[in-house]
């Protein structure tokens, strides 16, 4: 059976910030005190990334430091040089923000870190308006992120929506229909400070189904009756109505369609009002499913 996990419905704040408008202190205090002395006082300040979600982290991006030159008026006049550094932030290979040179298209899988709590990594995206897109992460090869999240942000960088749990995993799995052409971000960060590697993938989705993806679209199915489908994309569900006149006990059973993979399915029967009357995931010899009902005269 599929280990049931709790699930975490997406906030803002569920989107670690990166920190944003971060200051790089460099403090050096040089400067020789040479007879009646003079003292050269390094330092500057480095200025970190000033967009909102900036990614440094509060260190400063690059070294502040500038060089002073103290002369003494005394006997000997010492010359102080001091250097004062600014903090640089740890690089990593894909930026936290909208100045990432990252880009996902379509079809594309890549494989990524989260290296340090507080890890964003942002990917230039061009969607158009009117298509979905399915966003979906999965555990990396080494040291995965167990736990991901996944945020779209337009292109001046502010939160549309985003997806923590999908599809009873601690993965992440965004559906999003563009509302108009142009350039987004995706971002990918750990869930509570998590670290690790993960995939991500990008797919254009028809959602045009065959069958109905909810009771009041659903298709129809008849006693002794095969019918052929497929699941369109991660969380698409398939409805099929069937009335019975008397009552009597009804197997429903799923097996892999011709050229597909193996696949994990779960039977769920509904009444005419909407709520569960049985349901199966795993039959015990496969991931497939068998479930065997006894119904009454009525519409399921």
């Amino acid at each position: 059976m599929v280990q049931v996990k709790e699930h975490k419905p997406f906030t803002p704040e569920t989107v670690e910030p990166t920190g944003g408008n971060g200051r790089g202190n460099g403090g050096g205090n040089g400067g020789g005190n040479g007879n009646g002395g003079g003292n050269g006082n390094g330092g500057g300040n480095g200025n970190g990334s000033t967009n909102g979600n900036g990614s440094t982290n509060g260190n400063g991006g690059g070294n502040g430091g500038g060089n002073g030159n103290g002369n003494g008026n005394g006997n000997g006049g010492g010359n102080g040089n001091g250097n004062g550094n600014g903090n640089t932030a740890t690089v990593d290979v894909t930026s936290g923000d909208i100045s990432t040179t990252a880009t996902l298209a379509a079809g594309d899988t890549v494989s990524d870190i989260i290296d340090t709590r507080g890890d964003q990594d942002w990917y230039r995206v061009e969607l158009t308006a009117g298509t979905t897109y399915q966003f979906g992460t999965a555990e990396g090869a080494v040291s995965p992120l167990a736990d991901a999240v996944i945020a779209i942000y337009d292109a001046n960088g502010n939160l549309i929506t985003g997806n923590d749990d999908a599809n009873g995993s601690l993965q992440a799995s965004l559906l999003y229909t563009a509302a108009t052409d142009g350039v987004f971000y995706i971002a990918v960060s750990g869930y509570g400070g998590l670290t690790g590697s993960f995939d991500l993938s990008m797919t254009e989705v028809n959602l045009n189904d065959s069958f109905g993806a909810d009771a009041a679209t659903a298709g129809t199915i008849a006693i002794g009756q095969t019918i052929s489908d497929q699941l369109d994309f991660s969380g698409d569900h398939d409805w099929y109505a069937f009335d019975i006149t008397s009552t009597q006990a009804i197997t429903f059973s799923t097996a892999a369609g011709a050229g597909a993979a193996a696949g994990d399915t779960v039977i769920t029967i509904y009444d005419a009002a909407g709520n569960v009357l049985a349901s199966n995931d795993d039959n015990g010899t496969d991931f497939y499913s068998t479930l065997e009902f006894a119904a009454s005269a009525g519409t399921y």
